[in-house]
């Protein structure tokens, strides 16, 4: 925030001095046309020229002290910013990475900027952590019945062996 009020503060100070000398510079040469003494109009007419010209150099050195202030406020963002994403995308990997550990929350030290994204991904985490719950559930649930189910047929099994033998038995009764 400190580098924006400096570039507005030489913003300001640009417009300011431009016009002081643009002024100044106006007003001798207005003196120049209503003065009859072609002596002193010249002196005018360079004073003016002269103001004109050190407001032109003015504007320069202040023009470029703003592209370097701009520049380097651009680049202290940039730093700023990837430095945030490096953290944030760190323990991202990390829960990717963590073999399904996902009890871990995402933890920004700027809430202003990425507290938004960190908080979703947070709610993303713990959704998809519902979601595996959920699975184990279900797949407990289908373990259980697998086992009934061949409990079933291995009684049905066993109950078949049953009526076979007890055919053949009658089978052979039946022959004698």
């Amino acid at each position: 925030y400190a580098a924006a009020v400096l570039f507005m503060a030489l913003v300001l100070a640009l417009g300011i001095i431009s016009i002081a000398f643009l002024a100044t510079g106006a007003s001798k040469a207005g003196d120049a046309v209503k003065t009859t003494d072609t002596q002193e109009q010249k002196e005018l007419i360079d004073s003016a020229d002269s103001l004109l010209s050190s407001a032109l150099i003015a504007a320069v050195i202040l023009f470029v002290m703003e592209v370097l202030l701009a520049i380097a406020a651009a680049l202290a963002l940039f730093r700023w910013l990837k430095g945030a994403m490096n953290e944030m995308t760190w323990q991202v990997q990390q829960v990717a990475a963590g073999d399904g550990d996902l009890t871990r929350q995402i933890v920004v030290s700027d809430r202003h900027t990425f507290g938004v994204l960190a908080d979703s991904i947070n709610v993303m985490i713990s959704a998809l952590r519902g979601s595996i719950a959920e699975i184990g559930k279900i797949a407990g649930e289908l373990n259980s019945s697998a086992e009934q189910m061949s409990a079933v047929i291995q009684q049905m099994n066993a109950s078949s062996q049953d009526i076979s033998s007890t055919i053949s038995h009658i089978a052979k009764g039946g022959e004698e």
